[in-house]
């Protein structure tokens, strides 16, 4: 029950994510990691096209969520298929988020920093491999 609640939430939230950053709502730079980022910054990120990808994103996101919990809520599938699925969904959404952001931010970057934004993908891939190995029974 704690997970159909958790990811009928989880999907629902992420479908208003996904509908502030396609519509460019209030909040929408907040959602896209752009709201700290200073004007000459921000000038050499192709915005349009991150926002669109990031939406898209969010939507695959809340359908993997969404229809997890309808076919857990119908039985169709069990708990202990269910959560290395979700876990692994949100790491596939994750890694493309952080090539998106890659993909369309033109900004020069320190190597050390390079260096560090890998070194923290490849932690939270582990952690949500390890995740994903713990839930596997």
């Amino acid at each position: 029950m704690a997970l159909l609640i958790t990811g009928s939430l989880c999907g629902l939230l992420a479908c208003i994510a996904a509908l502030v950053l396609q519509f460019r709502l209030p909040g929408w730079m907040f959602l896209s990691g752009l709201h700290r980022m200073d004007s000459t910054k921000r000038s050499q990120v192709d915005i349009h096209p991150l926002r669109r990808r990031l939406s898209f994103l969010f939507y695959v996101l809340s359908a993997g969520f969404l229809l997890g919990s309808i076919f857990l809520s119908a039985k169709v599938i069990t708990e202990s298929v269910l959560m290395p699925f979700l876990l692994l969904l949100s790491l596939v959404v994750f890694n493309l988020f952080w090539l998106c952001y890659r993909k369309y931010d033109r900004n020069a970057y320190a190597r050390e920093a390079l260096r560090a934004s890998r070194f923290f993908m490849l932690a939270i891939d582990m952690l949500f491999l390890v995740l994903c190995i713990v839930f596997i029974r």
